[in-house]
């Protein structure tokens, strides 16, 4: 979710148990969109596609690690207010942080902005990405009142519908992780996913592939949940991709504000493969991300720096 992004909370969230999928048989790992032929040439739902009016240009496949700090012609680092109570922060330049291991903090803290409260942080990737699987390796930010979002997104503002796929977490809750979509405005409502680890506490792989035709949301390289065109109209919108951290005003979903100042959640890679890209590289191609930070790969000569920081 952004600040663009209004929410209509779906009556309950869907609890499954990680555990139990993973041991389900019909867990599958990443292959390379194994069904994506079947996906681009099967179309089930009555939606309208999307016929990118305004022409966007879409991006390559890419990794990112950023022991090299901000690379500002690639990404933007969002710095603003919006005068509205829907959200209880403006976003600063301040609150995202490159670390000295190669890691990139959000960080949501007490210091207002405005009439806000307080300060929180939006990290962008410029240019915009449609088909293919998204992946970060990352640790959410605990306490109760924060939202963590790798999502991608777009909406009125850039000329488009309010098109949308999350993978968030809430503070109040680190052993679990919700999955949403949005089409044209209208939201799928959240599938809550329980874990068996704290998702603030250790690092994890988290990614989901997009198709024409169906949503599909991954942790560790299993599958996890799928969203199909059966089920509710697949975004097909060219969208911005966006790690974020933020709180509002929806108490009732992620708590009231009681988190600590500077609390932060943590990126350590992200990456972008275009459907039916066979040979790109992304983040789940370096497992050892998991357990160490790139540069403590790179002292090791683990990995090189260019080959981990190409985009």
């Amino acid at each position: 979710m952004n600040f663009f992004k209004s929410r209509q909370l779906s009556g309950s969230l869907l609890m499954v148990s990680l555990s139990a999928l993973l041991t389900a048989s019909s867990v599958t790992t990443f292959g390379v969109f194994a069904s994506a032929e079947k996906a681009n040439s099967e179309i089930h739902s009555d939606q309208i596609p999307y016929s990118n009016p305004n022409n966007r240009e879409l991006l390559d496949s890419f990794v990112k690690t950023f022991e090299a700090g901000h690379d500002y012609t690639k990404w933007y680092i969002s710095n603003f207010i919006i005068e509205d109570d829907f959200f209880q922060n403006g976003w600063t330049t301040d609150n995202t942080i490159f670390m000295e291991n190669g890691d990139v903090a959000l960080a949501l803290t007490h210091r207002k902005m405005a009439k806000k409260p307080f300060s929180g942080a939006e990290y962008q990737k410029k240019g915009w990405s449609q088909y293919g699987r998204y992946e970060t390796i990352m640790t959410s930010a605990p306490g109760s009142g924060i939202v963590t979002g790798f999502f991608t997104h777009t909406n009125d503002y850039f000329k488009d519908p309010h098109d949308e796929i999350d993978i968030e977490f809430l503070g109040k809750d680190t052993q679990s992780v919700q999955f949403n979509i949005y089409r044209d405005g209208r939201e799928m409502g959240g599938h809550t996913i329980k874990l068996p680890y704290d998702a603030s506490e250790e690092f994890h792989l988290y990614a989901f592939e997009w198709t024409p035709t169906e949503v599909r949301w991954f942790i560790d390289d299993k599958l996890m949940f799928t969203a199909t065109d059966r089920d509710f109209d697949i975004p097909d919108a060219p969208q911005r991709l966006m790690m974020q951290i933020w709180t509002g005003n929806i108490f009732e979903w992620h708590g009231k504000a009681r988190f600590a100042d500077g609390a932060s959640a943590v990126f350590r890679c992200v990456s972008y493969t275009r459907l039916n890209d066979d040979s790109a590289e992304k983040c789940s191609d370096k497992p050892e991300l998991l357990s160490q930070s790139v540069v403590e790969l790179i002292e090791n000569g683990e990995i090189t720096k260019t080959a981990q920081n190409n985009n």
